[in-house]
């Protein structure tokens, strides 16, 4: 049981308007230039390091917050049959 109630906390997370302005500020923070300008006084290779896993790890977050929306509006939705030709 303890495994379902986190699964049920990361779904209502990933769909709460709440955490979505979260991440846009965070990915704002992540891409502005005084903490680009921190990484980048690193040298290049620290930068480029830096901006490609700061990158992915938005584009991860997306890809998740997209996949549960997707899911729970099919299962909202339910089976509700088909439209179109096929009801001729």
């Amino acid at each position: 049981m303890g495994r379902l109630k986190q699964m049920n906390m990361k779904n209502r997370l990933f769909r709460d308007t709440g955490f979505h302005v979260l991440l846009f500020v965070l990915g704002l923070l992540l891409f502005s230039w005084p903490i680009m300008g921190i990484a980048g006084d690193k040298g290049s290779k620290i930068f480029f390091i830096y901006l490609f896993l700061a990158w992915i790890a938005v584009i991860v977050l997306l890809f998740f917050i997209g996949k549960n929306i997707a899911l729970s509006s099919d299962s909202s939705h339910g089976d509700q049959g088909t439209s179109g030709a096929d009801d001729v």
